[in-house]
């Protein structure tokens, strides 16, 4: 566990390249299909496979590497052929001399105060133990499975957690759910087998009639409380009552919403629309939050497409719905989720048949506006499809997302394009690029673009010299931008610091390295040279690119995209080490990111996962998976190649 600069590649080949290498070597004995007896396989992943540790991003990445590459290689029918069990276990903190003077093995010492809030009390070694010889007993193939805090090993296999954001066992508390939205919020949720759900509102009757009515259908535990969300005391009060009641609360929606801006109400509208919805988001955090106690949870926080489009007719109203999206998104923000266990989501809404609506035109700010509300919007989505994106964000959202919900149709994720918007700072106008594997394929196609775009100057590293060559010399004739090539294999840790010397040399500053060099290759002949392209050059390149950015060092900030790629996300039997690096660099990038890495250093780091793309990375495809029984396989995974 060394992410330090002087020894980061040892550890990784330790921790990936040898892993790989003895689970091939066990496969390749163990294989009933070539005479073998059958066996089992068991690779130690951790907790930072799963999590994202600033302090150790490297680690977190080739952690994650294993995990992706177990469940790879188990895929399909490789058990039924060979008769080889792979199981993967995830060691939390654990009482062994891997954790002695951590401090000072992390990447960067700027991060080591965060070191101090993850690493909780670590359980024994023989919890450990006990785990592997429960998991060699128990484990179907292809299993993960999580030891951690002196408990019994648990099996955390994707398949097995898909149903964690389930509403049947659970407790809601739902504001403003008396009538409207809130009505069908609380239906729909009773109807999903909920536990139990708290409706809190000022429509006293309203509420009373539909706890009453929905509390003898349904088995349900359904009560109502009178609150003014507004009202701080008031506040206080219902949430100790729901608490009281239930004991426990697993979500909250916070739904209670006026439309209101003249003069006489714009308000109290802005009291409950932002400050009751952020009394009670704050309230959800401070109960559920798992490194306090809690239990974790998930909060769904109302805004409407008035926090996205401008309406002015209505701006007060606009201005506390764009609150709610920006508060959401920065309360989830870094390393928040991993601390809590506490999902913030955020709906917006598109113009929906309820009440808020009726009467608008006496409640807009300015009585002269009020013809705009005409031009605003057509048609009006109902109420049960409102109803039903809440049910499908509250199953599929990943904390921090933003969802559309309009004319009818499914929720929409527009968590990229709400992203998007505040990305103007990021034009490619007059910035400095360096790309990795820049001379062909994909890299050619970045490298072109943002000279397009109007790059002041961007560097291709590659091995192929001639595609290189004359790549520089065709764009830096027919633009204005500077475009150099540099002759670098990113796996050769001294070629690579010779080309970063060379392009700082030129440039003086970069603005943007896009690490693109990538090999698709698991055959026996070359597996770890691909592995070193696909995942240490990258790794190195990062490093090198944050050491130069960073602003708390006298850098100007910057952007470092990974290139992963859908290999990363999904497990193609047939490339499981390559499958494993694309999953390296997704935890590494999401690792060296989290915490307040951004707000100390100025540099932003993206991943991107590309499916299947027309490029000769695809080309004999076939002639270089691990295995060549798996080569059929390779059919079924893609019909359709993206340009």
């Amino acid at each position: 566990m060394v992410d330090n600069p002087a020894a980061w590649r040892k550890a990784s080949d330790v921790n990936w390249q040898a892993l790989v290498d003895f689970t091939l070597k066990g496969v390749k004995h163990m294989r009933k299909d070539e005479g073998g007896a059958g066996g089992t396989i068991i690779n130690v992943s951790s907790v930072a496979g799963l999590c994202r540790f600033s302090f150790m991003p490297i680690y977190c990445g080739s952690k994650a590497a294993v995990l992706h590459f177990s469940q790879s290689i188990s895929s399909g029918s490789f058990y039924a052929k060979t008769g080889v069990r792979v199981l993967t276990i995830c060691f939390g903190s654990t009482l062994t001399p891997l954790l002695d003077g951590l401090e000072n093995r992390i990447w960067d010492e700027s991060t080591v105060n965060e070191l101090q809030t993850a690493v909780r009390i670590p359980q024994k070694v023989e919890s450990a133990s006990a785990a592997v010889l429960k998991i060699f007993k128990e484990g179907p193939n292809g299993s993960i499975w999580l030891s951690n805090d002196d408990k019994p090993a648990q099996d955390i296999t994707p398949e097995k957690m898909k149903d964690q954001f389930v509403s049947e066992g659970k407790t809601f508390l739902v504001t403003g759910g008396a009538s409207g939205l809130g009505a069908r919020y609380v239906e729909t949720f009773v109807k999903q087998g909920a536990k139990g759900v708290a409706i809190l509102d000022v429509q006293v009757e309203n509420g009373k009639k539909l706890a009453e009515r929905l509390s003898k259908t349904y088995t349900s535990n359904v009560i109502f409380v009178e609150c003014d969300v507004a009202n701080e005391k008031e506040a206080d009060e219902a949430f100790k009552i729901v608490l009281q009641q239930f004991k426990r609360l697993d979500v909250i929606i916070n739904n209670a919403g006026i439309m209101v801006d003249n003069a006489a109400s714009w308000r109290k509208a802005s009291d409950v629309n932002w400050q009751g919805l952020v009394d009670f988001t704050m309230k959800g955090v401070k109960h559920m939050r798992k490194d306090e106690g809690g239990a974790g949870g998930t909060i769904i926080n109302v805004s409407s497409i008035a926090g996205i489009c401008r309406f002015p007719f209505l701006p007060i109203y606009c201005g506390s719905k764009a609150a709610v999206l920006h508060f959401s998104q920065s309360i989830s923000g870094g390393s928040f989720y991993a601390n809590t266990g506490v999902r913030v989501l955020t709906v917006c809404f598109g113009p929906t048949l309820t009440p808020l609506l009726d009467g608008l035109e006496k409640r807009v700010w300015d009585k002269s506006t009020a013809n705009e509300l005409k031009t605003v919007a057509s048609y009006h989505q109902k109420a049960e499809s409102a109803a039903e994106a809440v049910l499908k964000i509250f199953k599929e959202g990943p904390s921090g997302s933003i969802w559309l919900s309009s004319d009818d149709k499914p929720a929409q994720d527009i968590t990229p394009v709400v992203s998007e918007a505040f990305a103007d700072q990021y034009a490619s106008e007059e910035k400095t690029f360096l790309v990795t594997g820049g001379a062909s394929g994909l890299g050619a196609h970045y490298v072109e673009s943002f000279v397009k775009q109007g790059a002041k100057g961007v560097a291709i590293l590659d091995v192929q010299v001639d595609n290189g060559k004359k790549l520089a010399e065709r764009l830096s004739k027919s633009y204005t931008s500077k475009v150099i090539f540099v002759k670098c294999d990113v796996a050769n840790e001294k070629e690579a610091g010779e080309a970063f010397k060379i392009v700082l040399k030129e440039f003086k500053q970069l603005d943007v390295v896009i690490n693109n060099a990538g090999i698709m290759m698991d055959n026996a002949a070359t597996w770890r040279k691909a592995s070193n392209v696909n995942w240490q050059g990258l790794v190195d390149f990062t490093m090198k690119g944050v050491k130069h950015m960073r602003k708390d060092e006298g850098g100007a900030g910057g952007t470092i995209i990974n290139v992963s790629s859908i290999a990363g996300i999904c497990r193609f039997p047939f490339m499981p080490i390559y499958c494993a690096t694309k999953a390296a660099v997704i935890h590494f990038s999401q690792s060296i990111s989290g915490g307040s890495f951004y707000a100390k250093t100025g540099v932003r780091v993206l991943t991107v996962c590309f499916g299947p793309t027309l490029t000769p990375l695809l080309d004999g495809l076939e002639k270089r998976v691990w295995d060549e029984t798996m080569a059929n396989d390779l059919e079924t995974v893609a019909r359709y190649h993206q340009k």
